[in-house]
């Protein structure tokens, strides 16, 4: 079953622990989601051993064409968050 919505990772995290309740799992994911937006914050980048690394790149600022307007415009620098999965990761997958 794939799991698709934070109600149902909280509710799967809530198996996993053995936790009474739904907010103790809730409080969990939160903390950890947080964990991972500060280190993406601070760093620039997040490494999750076995797991893999999301990291922010940054596309340069550059001219595009607009066809409704018929003009170029200038889509300024964009900072995007990427995954890249860990080897082990990889392996796991492919099997």
């Amino acid at each position: 079953m794939a799991v698709k919505h934070k109600k149902e990772m909280v509710a799967r995290l809530q198996d996993i622990l053995g936790l009474k309740n739904r907010l103790q799992a809730r409080v969990v994911f939160d903390a950890v989601i947080d964990v991972i937006k500060e280190q993406i914050d601070k760093y620039n980048e997040c490494w999750i051993k076995g797991f893999g690394k999301f990291h922010i790149i940054e596309r340069k600022a550059r001219e595009i064409w607009n066809p409704h307007a018929k003009k170029k415009i200038i889509q300024p620098m964009t900072r995007v968050l990427k995954f890249k999965p860990a080897r082990e990761y990889k392996r796991e997958l492919n099997r």
